[in-house]
């Protein structure tokens, strides 16, 4: 399991994230493989339904093993590239949504805008650069993400 923090879709990402800090007040790693036994889905920062919603229902329908653990986030990384194709964001998650899919995303209520509770506000596309946008725990999400794995696959060629 590789991220390519060079890859044109990490690299908002990469510059976003890469200062967060551990628990133990180190940098957090790029990447690593969730480990079983300390039970990711409740110990990452994450809503555990979250990422119940990106590892068990959006990577379990890839043909590949993209779960990841991106900068101490769950997330789904494409193996073969090192493209990160989601990543949990608190009590949220965020897509790359192909090019073509973009304005039926945007027809279908998909935004790079999240108001939080708390009145604070992200716009995931300056962060992490166009093509990210809020997930919206629809089924067309996997058709979008396994296409997205074959563009960044297509595009390497």
């Amino acid at each position: 399991m590789k991220l390519d923090p060079a890859h044109p879709w990490n690299l908002g990402l990469v510059r976003a994230c890469s200062a967060r800090i551990g628990d133990n007040r180190r940098p957090v790693a790029p990447i690593m493989k969730p480990k079983a036994g300390s039970n990711p889905y409740w110990n990452l920062g994450s809503h555990p339904e979250v990422v119940e919603r990106l590892w068990d229902t959006l990577g379990a329908r890839l043909r590949e093993e993209c779960r990841a653990v991106i900068y101490g986030a769950p997330g789904l990384v494409d193996p073969a590239s090192g493209a990160v194709l989601a990543l949990a964001y608190g009590t949220a998650y965020v897509i790359r949504i192909p090019n073509r899919r973009m304005e039926a995303a945007v027809q279908a209520g998909f935004t790079a805008e999240q108001r939080w509770s708390d009145g604070t506000y992200t716009n995931i596309a300056h962060l992490f650069g166009q093509g990210w946008m809020f997930g919206r725990w629809l089924p067309q999400e996997v058709d979008w993400i396994a296409e997205a794995i074959r563009d960044v696959r297509q595009d390497e060629r």
